[in-house]
């Protein structure tokens, strides 16, 4: 109910499309959202949504960033080296929305106590969510497909090979249980729940402010961070 159309974003449940959102008063509201916060804005980085893409362009802009259990993006560790979380504008965390609270709202704040004792929480919570979803058939596809990329990398792919081959007789939803891929021990964790993107926003809708689009309006989504970073 709350997902956005392919069309559109949606701001705090309501519907943003095309001709709303080229509007200024749209674009600008992560930045007057996050002048009134600590912590960085934070990016929930849904596997298999974009999320990596938006993090390379904020590492090639050399944009003040940093990263939370996302890999090949070159940006920092939001919480590792000298630098306080508090220096950092925009935080990607990979992830479900109840593990990035965890690591901002609760080891990130800790960290920042350790410095300003006198920090209080309300005022350092982030305004505003970012986030995007993709058709869940699609999004099927690209994490099967981006699996078995490596799968001549990774062991644990070796053994469940049968769901890397789609064009074999034998490959069927059948096939991709009994190569337990969808089991509690599945080799990636994209698929050890029946319907990862919405377990993974479990909770950020509850969040005062969030800003959650549809795939094909991820340019949206990047412009508005281009404008909190300005």
């Amino acid at each position: 109910r709350r997902a956005p159309s392919d069309e559109s974003c949606t701001l705090s449940a309501r519907v943003l499309r095309r001709q709303r959102m080229r509007s200024a008063d749209v674009l600008a509201v992560g930045r007057s959202l996050l002048l009134r916060s600590v912590l960085p804005l934070p990016y929930l980085h849904l596997a298999k949504t974009g999320g990596s893409s938006v993090g390379q362009a904020l590492a090639h802009a050399h944009a003040s960033a940093c990263k939370i259990h996302t890999s090949h993006i070159h940006l920092p560790e939001c919480d590792k080296g000298r630098r306080s979380l508090a220096a950092y504008r925009v935080a990607i965390v990979e992830g479900a929305h109840r593990y990035a609270r965890q690591k901002l709202l609760v080891d990130g704040l800790r960290r920042l106590r350790d410095v300003q004792s006198t920090l209080n929480s309300s005022d350092a919570a982030p305004r505003l969510w970012l986030s995007a979803v993709r058709r869940p058939e699609d999004w099927f596809y690209s994490a099967i497909g981006h699996w078995c990329s490596y799968s001549g990398h990774a062991p644990q792919a070796q053994s469940h090979s049968v769901a890397c081959k789609p064009y074999s007789n034998n490959f069927s939803l059948g096939t991709l249980r009994s190569a337990k891929l969808f089991s509690i021990a599945a080799p990636s964790y994209y698929f050890r729940s029946g319907d990862f993107q919405t377990g993974a926003l479990r909770g950020f809708f509850e969040e005062r402010t969030w800003l959650l689009c549809a795939l094909p309006q991820l340019g949206f989504l990047a412009r508005v961070l281009a404008h909190v970073l300005q």
